[in-house]
């Protein structure tokens, strides 16, 4: 089986064989985030590493243990006008409504240390959204639903609006890549695969690197970031209904990583009962 899911007592660890490797692994951390100080309640991915497997439920590190994605937020967030941050999964303001993990669609307690093998893992969140630094002022529900097969994690999202709202800027699909850890180099390579300059490859070796990358860019559905050295490579595939006139995708370079960020709006204003839908892929391999 190439899944391998371990259920700890502060979340759970999902290791998914790589497609293009015999037992390069990535570990996918989902965290039980509890902060009162952000007013958090629910679980989200931390980070990814690679690894090795080298028995059932034994894997060695990879990288000498630095993370390929860093702390940062993957799936959704959004900013009213006026507030201090944005809302949502790693900036807090979220708090689950239900949630549940399957192997192979046999459910898997989270209260309970385990491991599992398996060739599909899935794992549903249902939440509420407050507004920012107001506990139970809520302002969308965000549903969200992992599949973990196939050498991919897929997300699907949904979220539905229950107030107006002037949104400054949102996000539905992102990803916190490191390019660079105590003088190893994880990745230094960026290329759209489609909209106006696809195939072109961005050197975002450094945190001098600006190229067109950088720029908002209309139209892109799918990104390649990877290490001509390290043989890191992850693909972003991403789908957001409806398509707004404001949505765009960047990449950010920053002191600590390069982040993907597929923007659903900017300045706009959502209705009650208003709906976003997103579907995005990420495709991770290690070529060692």
């Amino acid at each position: 089986m190439n899944i391998v899911i371990k259920v700890l007592e502060t979340g759970f660890d999902i290791y998914q064989k790589c497609n293009k490797s015999e037992n390069n692994y990535i570990k996918y951390h989902f965290e039980h985030v509890k902060r009162k100080d952000i007013n958090a309640n629910l679980y989200r991915i931390i980070r990814a590493y690679g690894y090795v497997r080298t028995d059932k439920y034994e894997f060695k590190e990879l990288f000498n243990g630095y993370p390929i994605v860093g702390n940062g937020e993957w799936e959704f967030a959004a900013r009213e006008i006026d507030a201090e941050d944005f809302s949502g999964g790693f900036h807090g303001d979220e708090n689950i409504i239900e949630v549940k993990l399957t192997a192979d669609k046999k459910e898997i307690k989270l209260d309970t240390v385990n491991n599992i093998e398996c060739n599909e893992a899935v794992f549903y969140q249902k939440s509420f959204v407050d507004r920012c630094n107001t506990p139970n002022d809520n302002i969308a529900v965000h549903e969200k639903l992992y599949t973990v097969s196939n050498g991919v994690i897929n997300i699907k999202q949904n979220v539905e609006w229950l107030q107006s709202l002037l949104i400054t800027a949102s996000g539905m699909g992102m990803l916190p890549i490191v390019r660079d850890i105590n003088g190893f180099q994880m990745t230094d390579t960026a290329v759209m695969l489609d909209g106006p300059n696809k195939n072109i490859e961005c050197d975002v070796s450094t945190t001098e690197s600006n190229t067109v990358i950088s720029q908002f860019n209309k139209d892109i559905t799918s990104v390649k970031v990877y290490g001509k050295k390290s043989g890191i490579s992850i693909q972003i595939d991403n789908h957001t209904v409806p398509k707004l006139d404001s949505a765009e995708m960047h990449l950010q370079v920053r002191p600590w990583d390069h982040k993907i960020y597929f923007m659903v709006a900017r300045n706009h204003t959502v209705n009650p009962k208003e709906k976003w839908t997103n579907d995005t892929t990420f495709t991770f391999n290690l070529d060692l």
